[in-house]
């Protein structure tokens, strides 16, 4: 893409790539959905278009998709108000589909499933499924979503264990409690506590007495003495002073510099 042709434009954008039928998935979302059991779905019901449905408690921020007895999709509705909803069955952006509904979509003009493709798509009778699962799901678009699901994923493969991906240093006075994944040129000095779900990154030192709990750290961070860092997230190479406390939800990007001694509140990114 050039320009960012929105998620049905850029699936046409690869339409010389793509076979029958073809699998597309919104890059904002996390799932175990079974997808040769919905691909078999769609192959067996001779969909031309399949959709994964998940129910969530507040389906107002989704698309909404309701169907039939039979599964077969009626109606869609992109983020209807509350006294719009009929059901709590979200469109959990995974497709099935044939090449034939790429016809619907223009070369190089913005277009998306959501707004474009299916309300016509259904309009004009075409056979489209949806497919229901209750398995995990998560749209991570939010760093708090983005968090919670390092979290869900350390504690399911991890559960309360520590795992080293490669050679380390952990000072005997250091208290680890998992789940904790430590990448391989890690430091944690003495009087240090891990408190998990935490990931670090290759390469992270976190210096003597420093918290760090429910955090998120990416390679080569720096963290200083007595620093607490509480559910947040670090992206590469930062560093913390001494002292410094970084809260729940707050976000550092790339070599960002906190001196010692700040406070960082909920949220701060």
């Amino acid at each position: 893409e050039d320009l960012p042709l929105g998620s049905a434009g850029a699936v046409k954008n690869a339409e010389e790539s793509l076979g029958s039928p073809f699998i597309v998935l919104n890059g904002d979302i996390f799932t175990d959905l079974d997808l040769t059991a919905m691909v078999s779905l769609h192959r067996e019901r001779k969909a031309r278009m399949t959709i994964a449905l998940t129910p969530v408690d507040n389906p107002t921020i989704y698309g909404v998709v309701e169907t039939d007895s039979q599964g077969r999709v009626k109606c869609f509705k992109e983020k209807p108000r509350w006294e719009e909803v009929t059901t709590n069955m979200i469109n959990a952006g995974v497709y099935v589909l044939e090449p034939e509904i790429l016809d619907y979509i223009p070369s190089e003009v913005f277009f998306t499933f959501e707004r474009d493709i299916f309300p016509v798509a259904i309009e004009g009778g075409q056979i489209i499924y949806g497919y229901p699962f209750e398995g995990y799901w998560i749209d991570i678009g939010t760093p708090e979503k983005y968090l919670k699901l390092n979290h869900d994923l350390l504690r399911r493969y991890f559960s309360k264990g520590v795992k080293f991906e490669n050679e380390g240093f952990v000072h005997p006075t250091a208290r680890i409690e998992g789940p904790v994944v430590i990448g391989g040129g890690c430091a944690v000095d003495k009087n240090c506590v891990i408190k998990g779900p935490v990931a670090l990154g290759p390469g992270c030192q976190i210096a003597e007495g420093a918290i760090v709990e429910g955090a998120l750290l990416w390679r080569d961070c720096k963290i200083g003495k007595g620093a607490k860092l509480k559910n947040c997230t670090l992206a590469s190479n930062c560093y913390v002073g001494d002292e410094t406390e970084i809260l729940d939800n707050c976000v550092l990007g790339d070599n960002v510099m906190i001196g010692e001694g700040n406070k960082l509140p909920q949220g701060v990114r």
